[in-house]
């Protein structure tokens, strides 16, 4: 599971970069990318070391454990009662993840490998009125 979890790493990564930009296109492609994050982790919940409540900012996130990866995923964004070991309070809280535009060059890499190994497709995760631009051309649509 480690190639999955480094992979969603990346997909992480990529969602934050969109999410920065103001065109249309960035904005669904982050959207559609978090909602990938946000289903991977359901499906790989029994893999999980530990999951945790964290309050960050007056916002309540799941953080789901895996050995070395940590993901955060807001509170609402799952509809699913899962098992909470702990709850923590985070106070000057800043991800780990460094964004940077090398993202690019593994995102495809990644998208690929989370598509042949867990049949994740990201296309999928895209508003059915998306424009052709938006979807990702090397997964199926």
């Amino acid at each position: 599971m480690k190639d999955s979890f480094n992979a969603l790493r990346i997909v992480n990564k990529r969602a934050k970069l969109y999410s920065k930009n103001s065109d249309n296109t960035s904005k669904l492609r982050s959207s559609a990318l978090y909602e990938l994050k946000y289903n991977a982790l359901l499906d790989w919940v029994g893999h999980t070391d530990n999951i945790e409540l964290h309050y960050i900012d007056n916002k309540k996130y799941y953080c789901f454990y895996y050995k070395n990866y940590s993901f955060h995923v807001p509170f609402d964004e799952i509809y699913d009662t899962l098992p909470i070991t702990e709850q923590r309070v985070l106070h000057d809280f800043e991800s780990n993840s460094v964004l940077s535009d090398n993202t690019y060059r593994t995102e495809k890499k990644s998208l690929t490998y989370l598509y042949n190994e867990h049949n994740l497709n990201a296309n999928n995760y895209l508003l059915q009125n998306s424009s052709f631009e938006t979807y990702w051309p090397y997964l199926p649509m």
